[in-house]
C-alpha cells in the first residue's frame, strides 16, 4: 500500500497500525498539520497519549461553556 501512494507523488509514511492511530488524534504534533515525511515522523514520535486527554477535557470544557 505504502508503494502506491508513493507512486501517487506521495510521500508514505507507516504510522503504526490502528492499535497507534491516536498517534494522529487531536492533541498530537501530527494532528491538523502540514508536514513533510520527515517532520511527519518527528511528530508522530513526540506524541503522548496524555496530551490527548488533555486536549479532550479543554474541547468539552469550551463546549459547556458555550
Amino acid at each position: 500500500m505504502l508503494a502506491l501512494i508513493e507512486d501517487l507523488g506521495f510521500d508514505a509514511i507507516d504510522a503504526g497500525g490502528l492499535d497507534d492511530s491516536w498517534l494522529q488524534q487531536p492533541g498530537t504534533p501530527i494532528y491538523t498539520t502540514d508536514h513533510n515525511a520527515d517532520h511527519a515522523r518527528a511528530a508522530l514520535a513526540l506524541a503522548q497519549a496524555e496530551h490527548t486527554v488533555e486536549w479532550r477535557a479543554r474541547i468539552a470544557a469550551a463546549a459547556a461553556s458555550s
